[in-house]
């Protein structure tokens, strides 16, 4: 299930063929892509890796953290602050994070990469 990492880099599965130091992002398949000048980036890639391999990425804030959310919410969304310390993709002030997991309902419990310190 679904935990709190506190590491400096974390490998994800390429969602494409990718090179080393390129900012990186999550697609809705919870792959790594590069960023482009609108997405918000998670990290930076610490190697080439083909598509489909794992790739190591220097987190943007060196960790990952598991939250609640108010309701459904898909890999690869852009998480925001909701009531009673949850959160949801219903924009709401400023962008916190990008989901890393499905969370199928309110109270799911999912991995979230912060985007803001």
């Amino acid at each position: 299930m679904s935990t709190y990492v506190d590491a400096p880099t974390y490998s994800f599965v390429a969602g494409a063929a990718l090179v080393e130091n390129r900012r990186v992002t999550l697609n809705s398949s919870g792959q790594v892509v590069y960023a482009t000048n609108n997405n918000i980036y998670i990290g930076v890639t610490e190697h080439e890796a083909a598509s489909g391999a794992l790739v190591s990425v220097r987190l943007r804030f060196s960790r990952i953290e598991l939250v609640t959310v108010g309701a459904a919410v898909a890999v690869g969304g852009a998480a925001y602050g909701a009531a009673n310390g949850k959160m949801t993709e219903t924009a709401a002030g400023n962008q916190s994070g990008i989901f890393m997991d499905v969370g199928t309902a309110d109270g799911a419990q999912v991995r979230m990469l912060p985007t803001a310190a």
